[in-house]
Formats: structure tokens, C-alpha cells, sequence
């Protein structure tokens, strides 16, 4: 009939089985988009690092070292990208920092370029700029990807406690007292 599209693609064999498989599965291919999201931000990291390395080497004095750390890290599911201030102390040779991470925006998961600009040198906004541009598009997507991963193993638990077999049957299952 013209109904076949709205019936289970699964086979009957394997109804319940295969929807968890399915949620696992999905799950897997979810992990595997945070992966590629924080071998991105890596990538993202490194070239913003050989910027400023390559610029500092080059110069003398604390105007020629970066201002800013910028850092990326992953645990489990979760990545963490973010930008702190260094500000150095003490006499030469006998220097310590003292970082203060930098506050970024809750909802945008950005970084306001005026919040950079106050810790940033004038040689390398232009690349905090455009690095933080494409972290920003990183946490926004690896956040609604952990939504992903997080929604499938919510209804992985819904299946545990009402699990469904995913038949369409109209007619109701004998007890066997016909």
C-alpha cells in the first residue's frame, strides 16, 4: 500500500536489539565528529602558536611576546578551548606569570574581540582574531554535537524502561487463550 514508508525500516527479527544498536551506533559516529572537531581545534592551535613563536623569535623585549595563552584541551566528550592573559613579574631571570582566563560569552560560546583586544599586541590581533573566529564555530558545533550524543542516550534509557519489540501490528498480540 501507499503506507510502506512510515513502517520500521528494521527487520522484525531484530526490532529492540537493533534500535539500541542504532543508538550506539550513532553514538559512536557522534564521538567520532568531537574527535575530527578537536583534531580541527589542534590544527587551528598550532598555526596560531607558529604565528606567534616565529613573531617573538624574531623580536626583543616584552613587546615582542605574546600577551595572550590560548589553549585547547579534551576530556571525554568535552573540548575546551579558551584564552588567557599572562602577565609577567619580577626581575630578569627571575620571572613568574600570573594567568587570568578571559571570560567568554555564554551563549555564543565566543570570545568578544574588545575582551582579546585589551590583552592582545598590535602585531598578532589580526590572527587572534581570525583563530578565534573559527574556535568559536568549534565550541558551537561540538556543543550541539554533545546535545546529539547526550539526546541518544537519553533515548536509550527511555527504550530500558519501556522498551518497544517495533512491530505495527494492528491486531493485538494473543495470550495464547483463544
Amino acid at each position: 500500500g501507499g503506507n510502506v514508508g512510515a513502517r520500521s525500516i528494521l527487520s522484525k527479527e531484530t526490532d529492540v536489539v537493533s534500535l539500541v544498536e542504532v543508538y550506539d551506533q550513532g553514538i559512536v559516529e557522534l564521538e567520532k565528529c568531537v574527535q575530527e572537531l578537536h583534531n580541527i581545534s589542534m590544527n587551528v592551535a598550532d598555526r596560531y602558536w607558529d604565528f606567534v613563536n616565529a613573531h617573538e623569535d624574531k623580536g626583543k623585549g616584552w613587546d615582542s611576546k605574546s600577551a595572550l595563552q590560548l589553549s585547547v584541551y579534551r576530556r571525554g566528550n568535552h573540548i575546551e578551548i579558551k584564552w588567557t592573559s599572562i602577565k609577567w613579574y619580577g626581575a630578569k631571570g627571575k620571572r613568574t606569570s600570573l594567568r587570568t582566563p578571559i571570560t567568554k560569552n555564554p551563549d555564543t560560546f565566543a570570545y568578544h574581540e574588545t575582551k582579546l583586544k585589551v590583552h592582545a599586541k598590535d602585531w598578532e590581533f589580526d590572527m587572534v582574531k581570525e583563530t578565534e573566529l573559527k574556535m568559536q564555530s568549534i565550541r558551537r558545533q561540538a556543543h550541539h554535537v554533545v546535545r546529539g550524543i547526550m539526546s541518544l542516550r537519553n533515548a536509550k534509557q527511555v527504550n530500558r524502561v519501556t522498551p518497544i519489540d517495533g512491530s505495527l501490528s494492528d491486531e493485538p498480540e494473543s495470550d495464547g487463550n483463544d
